[in-house]
């Protein structure tokens, strides 16, 4: 039964790992995938104004053709750690200037950097104006490393954090099962003495939850076996006068323990009625065994049957005596059994 206990302290602690593992790394997965989107839906808005704004510091350098207007419009953004890429085109697709941050890679398809994430980079190609014509067009990147770093600096601290609560869990685990399992093993070793039949066991547990209620039963339990067992060994001990009572309409024992105390009670009384009514000269007395049943009516027929053995060959002598006393000698006792012959 204890290493059933314990088992059960196994489950409970395993079942809380597992469905703590998979709620910490769902979470994770949800919150990165989020912050993700987020960071990148942030970066993208940033990207969108700032390419407007690119492609209004060119507009006059496209639109005068000149190379070093555009080249000095772009310089501010060159200084920026957060552009990694800037290609302004002019309204006939020819390059005009072109910009990419040491570290990164060559590109060479402006087509498919329109727009969108591209590895560690986001690309965002628009038209550049001047009084509502298109005089060319210009594509800015930026780094998306500062955004990775916050998402592995987020994943790694998710990690720890998913580490600090699977500790936290399995610690409340193993309290919240130790105060189930060390009074429900305590609980379980009384009740195996009280099944060897020691009543001398005192439950200890005083809780206001669904243990200590069973402790409480457990008490009135005892206190009830106890009564039972004093009241059997003053019924043994032959008193009779003690108070024999049922609990309830469902207790057994009580109803077996007040039976069997009338039974010997009505036993007794017919006993003494007899006894006295031979003392008294009435050799008819006899006992009444169809007031009882089993062993005890068996027993008041034996009596019954030990006077009739008794009684009887009395009767014979009596009758023999009168025969011999009318002059009758021929008259003889029937051989009685046993030491009744002499």
């Amino acid at each position: 039964m204890l290493r059933k206990l314990q088992s059960l302290r196994t489950r409970m602690l395993v079942s809380f790992l597992i469905a703590v593992l998979v709620m910490m790394f769902a979470n994770s997965l949800i919150t990165q995938k989020l912050t993700r989107e987020a960071l990148t839906r942030d970066l993208h808005s940033s990207l969108e104004v700032i390419s407007e704004i690119a492609a209004d510091a060119v507009a006059v350098g496209l639109e005068f053709q000149d190379a070093d207007a555009v080249s000095s419009a772009v310089e501010s953004f060159k200084k920026q750690a957060l552009f990694s890429y800037i290609s302004v085109q002019d309204k006939d697709g020819n390059e005009v200037y072109t910009y990419r941050r040491p570290g990164f890679e060559d590109l060479t398809n402006l087509e498919r950097l329109a727009e969108g994430v591209s590895g560690d980079e986001m690309f965002q190609r628009v038209p550049v104006l001047s009084d509502s014509s298109r005089v060319g067009m210009i594509t800015v990147g930026i780094s998306l490393q500062g955004r990775n770093r916050v998402l592995r600096s987020a994943q790694f601290a998710q990690m720890w954090l998913t580490l600090a609560v699977i500790v936290l869990f399995v610690v409340i685990t193993v309290i919240i099962a130790n105060l189930i399992s060390k009074p429900v093993r305590a609980i379980t070793q009384i009740a195996q003495h009280l099944a060897e039949g020691d009543l001398d066991q005192d439950v200890s547990i005083h809780r206001d939850d669904e243990i200590g209620a069973l402790a409480d039963s457990f008490r009135h339990m005892i206190a009830a076996q106890r009564e039972k067992a004093e009241l059997a060994e003053q019924i043994a001990r032959g008193n009779l006068d003690v108070k024999a009572e049922a609990i309830c309409e469902k207790d057994v024992l009580g109803h077996a323990m007040a039976t069997m105390k009338v039974s010997l009670a009505t036993m007794l009384m017919e006993l003494q009625k007899t006894i006295q009514a031979q003392k008294e000269g009435d050799l008819d007395a006899r006992c009444h065994p169809e007031k009882l049943h089993g062993a005890y009516a068996d027993l008041l027929r034996g009596v019954n049957e030990a006077l009739d053995a008794v009684i009887h060959p009395i009767y014979e002598g009596i009758e023999v005596m009168q025969e011999y006393a009318s002059g009758n000698l021929e008259r003889e006792m029937r051989k009685l059994p046993g030491k009744q012959i002499v």
